[in-house]
């Protein structure tokens, strides 16, 4: 027991520190840039925010939601029917309740909350399963970004290593065996379930039963999901005047979100911490931080914060009916 609680101080000071140090990251380019003259005259002269932009970013917002909700609808179809706004209520109160956890942990909390009290434990393994799905398309997507970035010869101080052709052999391992435990759950819930009783017994009834079809529908919908995201960072990055071609905005958003994915954080550091990531891989291709940042921070309140503030709603009603 206390070798659990100092494993999990250890994480949490850890998180802290990763918060901490994007912070005071941010706050020294937000000092080092020397650009603010140009760009108060850019916003003088009505020539920074291209608001057509902004307005497809917030058009995507539907969009974001719309296809997780979808896909959890989907992964609940063998557990329990319910509507695509039954799926939205929930996904919402999963944001809310992933708050309080380190790495969103805590979001399964949420989302099975709306559901009937014995399709709970079963939809919580589901939940996971889904999750696997997002990981898998940041790495297929990242991973050759990466390679893409390197090789554009503006690569950053972090990538400059003699020994990150490794890091791509352990990471393409991993993705391997990431796809393969994937497509492979239902097969290994039928290895465990006649030889598993108890708590577990009616998870892996329920995971042997997904059919192919319905795997390859989940990892479309998250793949379709990580693009929408991907695109509304690219917009929101001209709404701010930072201007990128095809290949920079692949090379370095993908390369950011592969990053991210890998870092841990904190919702009350989570902004802070993508700012950081995209500001250092997006600095090989424009100068203009102070406008990465504040298209890193906007996106984050549109996409995290106020669905986040909803589902406290939600929940709030919840409890008060």
């Amino acid at each position: 027991m206390g070798k659990n609680k100092v494993n999990i101080t250890s994480e949490g000071i850890f998180k802290i520190i990763i918060g901490i140090l994007a912070c005071f990251f941010l706050l020294y380019s937000l000092f080092t840039f020397d650009g603010y003259e140009q760009l108060l005259s850019s916003f003088k002269g009505g020539d920074f925010f291209h608001w057509h932009s902004l307005f497809a970013v917030i058009l995507l917002i539907p969009a974001n939601w719309y296809l997780e909700s979808v896909k959890w609808k989907t992964l609940l179809e063998d557990v329990e029917r319910i509507s695509i706004r039954m799926s939205f209520y929930s996904v919402l109160t999963g944001l809310t309740t992933g708050i309080f956890s380190p790495g969103r942990l805590g979001e399964f909390a949420g989302r099975v909350l709306l559901l009937q009290p014995e399709n709970r434990k079963t939809a919580s393994a589901l939940w996971a399963v889904g999750s696997i799905t997002m990981t898998i398309a940041v790495l297929l997507f990242g991973i050759p970004a990466l390679f893409l970035f390197i090789r554009s010869g503006r690569e950053i101080d972090l990538l400059q290593s003699s020994s990150v052709i490794y890091y791509f052999m352990i990471v393409l391992l991993f993705v391997f065996l990431l796809i393969l435990l994937y497509f492979f759950v239902p097969r290994i819930s039928r290895f465990f379930s006649g030889r598993v009783e108890g708590y577990f017994s009616s998870i892996f009834d329920v995971l042997k039963k997904i059919p192919f079809s319905r795997s390859i529908n989940i990892l479309i919908l998250s793949l379709l999901r990580y693009l929408v995201f991907c695109l509304q960072l690219w917009l929101m990055l001209y709404f701010f005047g930072v201007e990128l071609s095809l290949w920079e905005a692949c090379a370095g958003i993908f390369t950011s979100y592969l990053f991210i994915t890998f870092l841990p954080s904190f919702f009350l550091t989570e902004a802070a911490v993508k700012s950081s990531v995209f500001l250092l891989v997006l600095s090989a291709f424009s100068g203009n931080s102070v406008a990465i940042i504040c298209a890193s921070m906007l996106l984050w309140i549109l996409n995290l914060a106020i669905p986040t503030l909803l589902g406290v709603l939600l929940l709030a009603k919840k409890r008060a009916g």
